[in-house]
C-alpha cells in the first residue's frame, strides 16, 4: 500500500503511528569506486560551472536549463545528477515544509542543487582523472 512521505515521515495507515523515513542523500554510491569521471558527467559539470556557477536549482530547473542546448532524457540527466552528488561535485539541500501565506498551508520545497565549485574546478583541471585529485 503506497503512503505519502511528508517531511521525512509517514503515518502508518493501520495504526496511525508516525514513522521517520531514512532517505539516501549521498547520491549514487557506486561512484566511490570510479577512477575517472565519465564524459557524460563532465559535460554537465562544464555546463554548470560556465552557466550557473553560484545558482541553486531543483533537478527539474537544471534539466530545463541544460536541455536548452543539449539533448538528454530526463532519466539520464537525473542519473548524472545522482552521480555528481556521489562524487561530491554537487551539493543538495533537504526538502522542507514552509508556510505559504498565499494558500494558507505548508508546502513542500524541493531540494536544491548547487555546484561545489572548488571540486568541480579540480575535476575539470585533471580532465576527470580522480586518481589525480
Amino acid at each position: 500500500m503506497p503512503v505519502l512521505i511528508d517531511n521525512g515521515h509517514v503515518t502508518c495507515p493501520h495504526c496511525s503511528e508516525d514513522i521517520e523515513v531514512k532517505q539516501q542523500r549521498v547520491g549514487a554510491t557506486y561512484t566511490k569506486t570510479w577512477k575517472n569521471v565519465p564524459a557524460r558527467c563532465l559535460n554537465i559539470v562544464q555546463w554548470w560551472i560556465h552557466s550557473y556557477p553560484y545558482d541553486e536549482m531543483t533537478k527539474q530547473e537544471a534539466l530545463t536549463n541544460y536541455r536548452f542546448n543539449n539533448n538528454i532524457t530526463t532519466g539520464s540527466f537525473f542519473a548524472r545528477i545522482s552521480e555528481l552528488l556521489g562524487l561530491e561535485i554537487l551539493n543538495v539541500t533537504r526538502e522542507v515544509r514552509v508556510n505559504d501565506s498565499y494558500i494558507k498551508k505548508k508546502t513542500l520545497v524541493s531540494p536544491r542543487y548547487s555546484l561545489n565549485i572548488s571540486k568541480a574546478q579540480r575535476v575539470l583541471a585533471v580532465k576527470g582523472d580522480l586518481k589525480k585529485l
